[in-house]
């Protein structure tokens, strides 16, 4: 939470999007982990009691158990995606901005659910936490989809296959 575009789309969410969704979700909750998160992020939990900020976990795996999905709101930036990938082989639906996918090979409404603006997310969210059918669906579909393409065989079959080319050359 430390870097500059993961505050941004924390506080654009819960200024933005969660009122929207409380509108038809009133006892939603929303909980924000990440590391050092900026003063800004952290004061959303003193405001609100169905905000926690956790701050530096060990491992995200139990924080992200008992949770309907995971909502990556970035507005701007880069990277690798990771906790996208972390919480679909965890079977945990995703729910992004556009930009917060961008670059990951996954279809919207198949392994992931894309939305726009705040509106939008607002309604795939209130859509995924009350159809837990479609959210089991969309998690299904995406962790089979890491398996796939990023599982230790899949790589491991990557490189051979690799090696092997190189071989014969």
């Amino acid at each position: 939470m430390d870097w500059l575009p993961n505050g941004e789309g924390a506080l654009w969410f819960a200024r933005e999007v969660l009122p929207r969704i409380r509108e038809s979700v009133p006892e939603a909750k929303l909980r924000i982990i990440g590391r050092r998160p900026a003063t800004e992020v952290r004061r959303l939990a003193e405001q609100d009691e169905n905000i926690e900020v956790t701050g530096t976990v060990d491992d995200v795996r139990p924080w992200l158990a008992d949770c309907a999905a995971m909502v990556v709101p970035l507005l701007s930036g880069g990277g690798t995606r990771i906790k996208i990938l972390e919480a679909m082989a965890q079977g945990l639906a995703v729910i992004s901005t556009t930009v917060g996918a961008e670059g990951l090979p996954f279809e919207n409404g198949k392994h992931l659910m894309l939305a726009y603006d705040p509106a939008s997310l607002a309604e795939v969210c209130v859509r995924l936490m009350n159809d837990a059918a479609k959210r089991d669906l969309l998690a299904m579909a995406a962790r089979d989809e890491v398996v796939a393409r990023y599982s230790w065989a899949a790589a491991a079959e990557k490189f051979c296959t690799l090696c092997e080319r190189v071989r014969r050359l």
